[in-house]
């Protein structure tokens, strides 16, 4: 029975089963969905504009009554504005484009055409002395122009330097040519080049307002048309996504994320789940720390002075050698490029352990914010938790406020109601706040610290916890309100936010204190417990000292909590503003301005949008960066020769050199065409398109491989020849068919208009719709289906893209990679002076405060612990290799106070510090802090020297646009693992600013124990400052010429800070054992002799210094690799 029933079960087996019900119906509504999203999307907008704005600029030349000298300009003109000056299809943006090309019009073409006439004055053409005249003023107006060509900032500043370029050198041909100053005012420059200039304008906003139109203070539904975006709605079901109210949503929604996994995996047992406590395993002991001092009978500290050097070198060693997270570099760039194809997101890695060693187990994370306020440490290790660092969250941001500028032009009557710009702009430096203030969190858990009731007073903690949860449900809470303000429950949802404004202040107000208390609850219990324990003689385990990482890190959380709850309430009080107006209650006053962002601009005024296009048209940053460039950079470059030979090394000054040697030789080389062949001057034959065309595609970087270069010579081949085609065909007689043919031909191509096709998608609309628009009905002296005009074009633009090419790639050629290298380099040698400069500000309060101090005060402190301390010291002193073991205290006390991450037994006894003159010092700090900012600087510098380079790098990674894999295009892969070591070093310089936080547990500071804390290593830690100044320098050096010595020389440099860092280490070691026998020695009321806002403000500083130093020369040792 089984072989018979064994076929018919294969059978029934084998055969296939019936589909699911709703199967079809399935698929059609995915493909309805895929087709909605394409309709939606910002390509298809760009697309349709380009369509609709073909057929309209077409007009110009195809209706006889509209026709007018240069109306074949408006299509060259219109993709300019369209496509290459408008990173994004919103009205404000293409308000600023056609703003600024209209001013640039003015400014480059008024200096030409005088020129021009100047030259006809003196020696009218065609004389040589013209061709001279023309020859030696034109090359020299350009180099004025190419200044802004060249500039690196602000953001849009080369566009509009390159327009002047386009505009003056298109003024310059033309004069040459016409050779009459009346008739090239009037005829070339006024009804030719201005008006197809206007003409073309006015079609970009046309279908910037007319056709899918959007903004950028607000994409969603088509806003301008509310008919129509209820029928776009309910035949799409959908619409595009507000740019700015989701962008910023979405980053807050990722802090949010990043406060509930930071309390998850720091505030709960390590060993609880894997990853739990930090996402980093502990270091191997090394021996550290082995042995212990007895300070008293029955009170113990770790003997750090007992630690070998050559332990401490492989600690250190191992510390810096983790390779960072590389989660980050496929982050959307800054104003929402595209991504290339091909080009896909790295996956996201958790952060590598401090070993070095791979990525660490994946950190647990809270699913709901809320819930870590009133669950034990268990349960919050219980959830998952996944996702990168904070600092992946910066290009999102970046991206946003550079939609700010667009949107603060845009018509306040085309707004929605409730869209404030400088509401906005606010509520954008109030997210840079609150990043910065996580990602100071987030470095606690470099050395996987975990804080929970077992070693710390439970009242600090569940502050702690607290704290965090607040923070977590507040972004989560205004992320939704910003998400669903563009919705229809976006009143309700503002209302809510507004309603809750007095309950958010109070909740906040609550988390302040508690934090306060809980600090000071676990100072007194730290010490209290020891001195108890001390007290109680050699009966039982003697009691030891808190070890210095988490010492450090307990009160750097106090810092980084405080500072996160501060930002949280500035970013309600910012977004309650934002979505409900300037009557909106606010529970913290206006969010200052985080990390140095853009100040908002002015509010109040129903003109603003109009002030901001106004700057545009009168070109107000290109005079500004003519005044610096020609009245500072110019005149400290040509002070000395050596100066000039630096100048002339500058990247910039390179790329501007052959910029205009690209441009001067070809407006030469149409001069003389035009002297030595008559017929050349008609517009249908001469050279300005070869002009126009390395305009175009001439860039600072060599980014013009040979593939890139291939594909834009087939573009404007192809594009050519389907003009000619056209032109050929019976079509050529029909104005209705030549407009088609144009607008479908731009729906197609525009599809492509992204990255590394853009440039390629403008050479063959600009020659196809040449040949079709100066063909028809004679325009520009062609005749239909010209050979000669054809062969003249292709030439032109070929011989323009080809020349430009070349120059780039072979002649002192500045690679992609090449630039972000010194752009990294340069950002690390900024971030290498701000440890400085924060420690800078440690001292100076440490000093005013000790000088505050009353005198009387601590002469009776000194009087009364001067035998005491003896005593400890000489105990100390007779029992300095005691016992290896001990009972810890439960908290994290002053004894481990800012000790800097490294020491040695070869460093120099406290009387060898003393030995230093005042001279000395003077001249230590002087080396140490001589290039440092000041602190009022710190957040400035950091985002805009440091930050914000780092992003345009991480952007331009994203957008590489070489198609090369291999070989001297291809990025090399030093580029991306230095970006995300530099990347890593940002949250500890963030830390510093948290951990210098006025002082608010008492109020003030006392400067009792900044003696040990902050003045006794000072004279070692102006050393390591010095050391990482030269670190720096030396990593500067090997990134930009790579040889075996500057190699050794940086290995050599490293190992010279590390040695600092001993030494420093050692003296805190001394510093920390004194601090505790002074306080031990006198007794009574601990507070008297030890203050918790000085022991917050060192502890928590020397934390995020310790990581920074780490950091900085994990980034040295990742420098190294460049050699390979």
């Amino acid at each position: 029975m089984g072989s018979a029933e064994g076929p018919s079960a294969l059978k029934e087996v084998e055969a296939p089963a019936p589909p699911p019900p709703g199967a079809r119906r399935q698929r059609w509504a995915r493909a309805a969905d895929a087709a909605r999203a394409a309709a939606l999307s910002p390509k298809f907008q760009l697309a349709s504009q380009l369509a609709v704005g073909a057929a309209l600029v077409s007009l110009y030349t195809l209706i006889d009554a509209v026709r007018f000298p240069g109306s074949c300009f408006c299509w060259t003109v219109f993709l300019v504005t369209s496509v290459i000056m408008s990173p994004e299809p919103h009205v404000g943006t293409r308000l600023r484009a056609v703003s600024s090309f209209l001013g640039n019009t003015v400014i480059a073409a008024v200096p030409a055409g005088l020129l021009c006439t100047l030259a006809e004055l003196i020696a009218p053409a065609p004389s040589p002395a013209a061709l001279a005249l023309y020859c030696t003023l034109g090359p020299a107006l350009l180099a004025l122009l190419t200044v802004n060509r060249v500039a690196q900032s602000p953001p849009m500043l080369w566009a509009a330097g390159m327009d002047t370029l386009l505009i003056g050198g298109t003024v310059l041909i033309q004069g040459f040519a016409q050779r009459d100053p009346t008739a090239l005012w009037r005829d070339s420059i006024g009804l030719g080049l201005l008006a197809a200039i206007a003409g073309a304008c006015a079609v970009t906003l046309a279908v910037a307002l007319l056709v899918l139109p959007t903004l950028a203070s607000d994409q969603a539904g088509w806003r301008l048309f509310p008919g129509a975006a209820a029928m776009l709605r309910s035949c799409f079901g959908g619409s595009i996504e507000p740019r700015v109210r989701t962008g910023l949503a979405g980053v807050l929604q990722g802090a949010g994320a990043s406060a509930s996994r930071t309390a998850a995996r720091l505030l709960c047992p390590p060993g609880a789940l894997p990853g739990c406590g930090g996402g980093a395993p502990h270091l191997e002991p090394l021996l550290l720390g082995q042995k212990v001092v007895e300070l008293l009978p029955g009170l113990h500290a770790p003997d750090e002075e007992a630690d070998s050097e050559e332990a401490l070198m492989q600690h250190y060693e191992r510390k810096t050698a983790g390779a960072p997270p590389e989660s980050c570099c496929a982050a959307p760039p800054p104003g929402g490029a595209p991504r290339p194809p091909g080009k896909r997101p790295a996956a996201a890695a958790a952060p590598a352990n401090a070993n070095g060693g791979g990525e660490a187990p994946a950190p647990p994370r809270l699913k709901t914010a809320a819930s870590l306020g009133g669950v034990g440490p268990q349960t919050a290790c219980s959830v998952e938790a996944r996702g990168g660092p904070i600092y992946c969250l910066g290009p999102g941001l970046r991206a946003v406020e550079l939609l700010l500028p667009a949107a603060a032009s845009e018509p306040p009557w085309l707004l929605p109601a409730r869209y404030d710009a400088a509401a906005f702009a606010a509520l954008v430096a109030a997210t840079a706040r609150m990043l910065s203030s996580l990602a100071a969190f987030e470095s606690i858990l470099e050395s996987g610290t975990v804080l929970n009731e077992a070693l710390h007073h439970p009242a600090y903690v569940s502050a702690l916890r607290a704290a965090l949860a607040g923070v977590a449900a507040s972004l989560a809470r205004t992320a939704g309100a910003l998400a669903a303000s563009a919705g229809p429950r976006g009143a309700s949802e503002a209302a809510a936010l507004g309603a809750a404004a007095a309950e958010a202040r109070a909740g906040w107000e609550e988390a302040r204190r508690r934090l306060r208390e809980g600090v000071a609850e676990e100072q007194e219990g730290y010490w209290g417990g020891l001195l108890a324990r001390a007290r109680g003689g050699t009966d039982g385990a003697p009691a030891m000292v808190l070890p210095l990482t988490e010492s450090r890190a307990t009160f750097f959380a106090y810092s980084a909590a405080q500072a996160a709850v501060d930002a949280a309430e500035s970013l309600e009080a910012a977004a309650r503003r934002a979505l409900l107006g300037g009557d909106a209650p606010s529970a913290a006053g206006d969010a200052p301005p985080a990390g140095g962002a853009a100040a908002p601009p002015p509010r109040g005024s129903c003109f603003g949008w109009l002030l901001q296009l106004g700057r545009l048209f009168l070109g107000l940053a290109l005079f500004a960066n003519w005044r610096k460039v020609l009245g500072q950079d110019l005149p400290r470059a040509l002070c000395s020769w050596e100066a000039v030979r630096a100048a002339l090394r500058s990247r910039v000054v390179q790329a501007g050199l052959k910029i205009w040697a690209v441009l001067s030789a070809l407006l030469v080389a149409t001069f003389a065409a035009m002297q030595l062949r008559a017929e050349l001057s008609q517009p249908n034959l001469n050279l300005l398109m070869a002009y126009v065309a390395a305009v175009l595609s001439m860039s600072e970087r060599t980014e013009a491989t040979a593939s890139k270069v291939f594909a834009w010579l087939v573009s404007t081949a192809a594009g050519a020849a389907a003009g000619y085609g056209l032109m050929a065909s019976p079509a050529a007689a029909s104005p209705a068919a030549l407009g088609a043919a144009l607008s479908a031909l731009s729906l197609s191509a525009g599809l492509l208009c992204a990255g590394q096709f853009q440039l390629t998608v403008v050479l063959g609309l600009m020659t196809f719709g040449s040949e079709v628009l100066c063909e028809y009905a004679g325009c520009c002296g062609a005749s239909t289906a010209s050979l000669t005009f054809f062969a003249s074009r292709v030439v032109s633009v070929c011989a323009g893209v080809a020349l430009s090419a070349a120059v780039s790639s072979f002649v002192a050629p500045w690679y992609t990679s090449s630039w972000a290298l010194e752009t990294m380099a340069a950002a690390y040698k900024v971030a290498a002076q701000l440890p400085a400069s924060g420690y800078k500000k440690l001292r100076d309060d440490a000093a005013e405060a000790e000088g505050a101090a009353s005198e009387a005060e601590r002469a009776a402190a000194e009087a009364e612990g001067k035998e005491g301390a003896a005593v400890i010291c000489s105990e100390a002193a007779r029992n300095g290799g005691g016992a290896d073991g001990g009972t810890r205290a439960v908290g994290g006390g002053g004894g481990a106070v800012g000790l800097g991450g490294a020491n040695s037994n070869d460093a120099t006894g406290a009387a060898g510090e003393g030995a230093q003159g005042p001279e000395a010092e003077a001249a230590a700090d002087e080396a140490a802090f001589a290039a440092a900012p000041d602190f009022s600087e710190f957040c400035r510098v950091l985002r805009a020297q440091v930050a914000e380079p780092l992003t345009a790098v991480q952007a331009s990674l994203i957008l590489d646009t070489t198609l090369w894999q291999r070989g001297v295009y291809a990025t090399p892969p030093i580029v991306p693992q230095l970006l995300h070591a530099l990347l890593w070093l940002l949250p500890p310089l963030e830390a510093m600013v948290a951990a210098l936080r006025p002082p608010d547990v008492s109020g003030r500071f006392v400067g009792l124990s900044f003696r040990e804390l902050v003045v006794a290593p000072h004279a070692k830690q102006t050393i390591v400052l010095c050391a990482l100044r030269d670190l720096a320098a030396a990593v500067e050096r090997h990134l930009a010429a790579p040889t075996a010595g500057s190699g050794e020389r940086l290995r050599l440099q490293i190992e010279s800070l590390l040695r600092a860092r001993i030494a420093a280490r050692a003296a805190a070691a001394r510093a920390r054992v004194a601090l505790h026998a002074r306080v031990a020695g006198r007794g009574g009321d601990v507070s008297r002799h030890i203050h918790a806002d000085d022991v917050v403000r060192a502890m928590g500083f020397m934390h995020a210094y310790i990581h920074a130093l780490d950091r900085a020369i994990g980034v040295a040792r990742v420098a190294l690799r460049r050699e390979r």
